[in-house]
């Protein structure tokens, strides 16, 4: 049998709490209508668990954070209604098969306890985004304990990985358990709502929901950022979690509501388990598509981009440093071969996922004996030593664009009119403190917004005097 009963989809706006909305809720009465039909899933199903995913607990860039507490409790007392409370119990067995999973699959996550919570200065709690529809849920259902898991600023990819590993933890731990994603979807809806309109939020919202209802779960998977952003969501990453659970499963699905009474999408759904899936699944297929689309992109990318690709995949698979010169053997391009090691020059390897910044770790001045050994060397340091970002994993490999940045001579400069975002990268200089930021980045069009965030990575304060110097660089990518 499987354990993993379905999901259920639900938003997480407080004003659906009578205490909170006193009378303004109906506004929303398809949505509490929705969130009616969740309970009343979740009281036929009965689980043992409910897996809480949320986007509005303790978030961490580089991975997903597990409460790892025997119980925890949580309040509406950030919405001036402090009466509303809950404490749920934190089931101890699924938590540990969880944990497990994650450390088998090499997957990062914070486990957070009030001890682990103390250099944050956090500590475990039930957010608002699981408290809202658990408040309608116990109206119908109590007899269960909670796992409580906070979205992490990883791709969707691994969000939807993450999810793999989560059924796994729930067959091996063979406790009846229901997911519960919980997520708003488009803020950006009306003009005159809070965070006024934007034309992509109808076009998200509008995907996820059709996605949700005609079981085209791959097209929320493969969603473009340049729609989800602008959207203001916070729904994508805790469905694509839940989802990702279910790769293995048929389901039915359902979408209870979708409406838009403030501005913000609700929509509450449920999956319904419905057997082992026939054929292939939806990460057999996204890795098919990934693999052509490695291939393609292989198949354009120069000698330096190559060698930055090899270096990374060479240490993140086997822990190997690559050869330069076994990386040459049978390589026509002799020219480049001797620049690369007969060249010096600062290098920066930047890494993308989807047009998503993965990783950039580089180099101003050169450091090492050539340009070939600058390029391995950052190369594996973006993909692995980026503080901003969990190490790449393998199953990202074949996913990474790479763009190599070869620095010219960095030349001081007087004023910031002798910059050019498109043109010039900058080096802002405060004593000891030192910001760099490359030419031509996508959504840098002044020149004071390159300045600025050049400062704000050094943690430069504006009232600082600063020295400018300006830099080209030989930009290698694939367009």
């Amino acid at each position: 049998m499987n354990f993993l009963l379905g999901s259920v989809f639900s938003p997480h706006p407080p004003i659906l709490i009578p205490e909170i909305g006193k009378g303004e809720e109906i506004s929303a009465i398809q949505t509490i209508s929705g969130l009616i039909e969740v309970a009343d899933f979740v009281a036929e199903k009965k689980p043992q668990v409910i897996i809480c995913i949320t986007p509005h607990g303790h978030v961490f860039q580089d991975g997903a954070c597990l409460l790892d507490v025997k119980s925890v409790q949580g309040d509406l007392s950030q919405f001036s209604v402090p009466s509303v409370v809950m404490e749920k119990k934190i089931n101890q067995i699924l938590n540990n098969s969880i944990k497990k999973a994650f450390d088998d699959a090499n997957i990062t996550y914070i486990p957070l306890s009030q001890e682990t919570g103390k250099p944050f200065g956090i500590s475990p709690q039930i957010d608002y985004g699981i408290l809202v529809p658990l408040y309608y849920i116990d109206k119908k259902y109590q007899d269960y304990e909670i796992i409580h898991i906070s979205i992490g600023g990883t791709s969707q990819w691994e969000q939807y990985v993450t999810g793999m590993k989560i059924f796994e933890a729930i067959e091996n731990a063979k406790l009846k358990t229901l997911i519960l994603a919980s997520g708003d979807l488009s803020h950006k809806l009306k003009v005159d709502g809070p965070y006024g309109l934007n034309e992509n939020g109808a076009i998200f919202d509008d995907i996820l929901v059709n996605a949700i209802q005609n079981k085209k779960f791959e097209n929320i998977l493969e969603m473009s950022k340049d729609i989800s952003v602008p959207a203001g969501e916070c729904g994508l990453s805790p469905f694509t979690m839940a989802l990702g659970a279910f790769d293995t499963l048929d389901v039915l699905p359902k979408v209870y509501s979708y409406e838009f009474p403030f501005g913000i999408g609700y929509m509450t759904g449920s999956l319904d388990v419905l057997s082992p899936k026939e054929g292939m699944t939806i990460q057999q297929a996204y890795l098919l598509k990934q693999r052509e689309k490695y291939e393609k992109r292989k198949a354009l990318e120069d000698i330096y981009i190559s060698l930055a690709r090899s270096s990374v995949e060479l240490w993140i698979q086997e822990r190997k440093l690559l050869d330069f010169d076994d990386f040459c053997k049978n390589r026509s391009e002799l020219e480049a071969i001797k620049k690369l090691k007969e060249e010096q020059a600062g290098v920066f390897v930047s890494l993308h996922i989807n047009g998503e910044l993965r990783g950039c770790v580089g180099t101003i001045h050169p450091a090492l004996k050539n340009k070939a050994e600058e390029i391995i060397k950052n190369a594996i340091q973006s993909a692995t030593e980026d503080t901003r970002f969990s190490p790449v994993h393998k199953i990202e490999l074949e996913s990474l664009e790479i763009k190599v940045d070869i620095l010219g001579a960095i030349e001081k400069i007087t004023t910031e009119n002798q910059l050019h975002p498109k043109k010039y990268g900058v080096v802002v200089e405060s004593g000891t403190k030192k910001g760099l930021l490359l030419p031509n980045i996508e959504g840098i069009e002044t020149v004071d917004l390159q300045v600025q965030i050049a400062k704000d990575k050094a943690g430069i304060k504006n009232n600082e005097e600063v020295v400018l110097s300006r830099f080209e660089v030989e930009r290698h990518e694939v367009v």
